[in-house]
């Protein structure tokens, strides 16, 4: 007896070639926008980390105590950030 595949997105039954992830090309699509979309959410925070350090690292140059404070603040916030977004996956 054939296992029933079933599709990720709707959950309807896969009906055609045995290498069909999908039973449609709309949740085959949906499938794919949805996974592009974490991918440049994910680039779009790493662009504002990466331009936040870089003007902390600015501020560094001045070698001000409340420099160095903001830094490590910063990059504490930065730890949690991801920590959070990897329990989101």
């Amino acid at each position: 007896m054939e296992n029933q595949r079933v599709c990720p997105v709707c959950g309807e039954k896969i009906v055609g070639r045995s290498d069909k992830k999908f039973c449609s090309d709309e949740c085959r699509v949906y499938h794919h926008n949805r996974k592009n979309r974490e991918k440049a959410r994910v680039l779009t925070d790493n662009r504002y980390f990466n331009l936040l350090y870089s003007n902390v690292f600015e501020l560094c140059e001045h070698k001000s105590e409340l420099s160095l404070k903001i830094l490590v603040f910063i990059s504490k916030i930065c730890k949690i950030v991801v920590i959070l977004a990897h329990k989101n996956r």
